[in-house]
């Protein structure tokens, strides 16, 4: 996850938008290609570019603004970080990262429904990415379906064997608590039942 800051980094996100807003125009001036040509824009529709790549957006510059809508996240101001990265997810809907953060800013939201959507589509995205993994099965298991947060769990364990990734510790203690759970529930239901006597002779 991007969380460190970016030296080169601009220096606001009014300052970054600037550019991002203004980007065809100063490559233009600088002598470079401009990007927004009709056999770009068949391109996009097709599915051949990234809206990004259009504007000639480079993936320095998305992560730049990811950062600063991350910073945002962090703060708590939930409203600001979402414009982020559902503008990110228009430039470029193929980045796992970007769709994950929004499921983290919509789970923060309390719209769980709308935050499992987004990880998945990054975990489809970025089938290695334990965070996005540990993230649904963690919704998974506020909605009590176990299976799914387990089978979520499993493979974000599979993924770092020596457990040094810190979702992945998260995962595995996720993992044990469900499972001692389960266990507790079935054990409780079992006592529950009432136990035949031997029929009358």
């Amino acid at each position: 996850m991007v969380t460190e800051k970016n030296p080169k980094s601009p220096g606001s996100t009014k300052d970054f938008l600037k550019v991002i807003t203004s980007n065809t125009a100063v490559a233009t001036s600088s002598g470079e290609t401009e990007t927004v040509t009709p056999e770009n824009i068949a391109k996009f529709i097709r599915g051949e570019m990234t809206w990004a790549q259009v504007q000639g957006i480079g993936m320095k510059q998305a992560y730049d603004l990811a950062e600063i809508g991350y910073q945002l996240f962090l703060q708590g101001k939930n409203s600001d970080a979402q414009k982020i990265f559902e503008g990110l997810i228009v430039l470029n809907p193929y980045d796992g990262y970007f769709h994950s953060v929004l499921g983290s800013i919509f789970a923060r939201s309390g719209e769980s429904d709308k935050a499992v959507r987004e990880y998945s589509i990054a975990i489809n995205l970025d089938p290695k990415d334990p965070q996005a993994l540990v993230n649904r099965a963690e919704l998974e298991l506020q909605k009590g379906q176990f299976e799914d947060a387990l089978n979520d769990l499993k493979a974000a364990i599979a993924l770092d064997h020596d457990g040094q990734n810190p979702a992945v510790i998260r995962a595995r203690a996720l993992a044990s608590a469900t499972v001692s759970m389960i266990t507790e529930i079935l054990k409780s239901k079992q006592a529950a039942v009432p136990t035949q006597s031997p029929p009358k002779k």
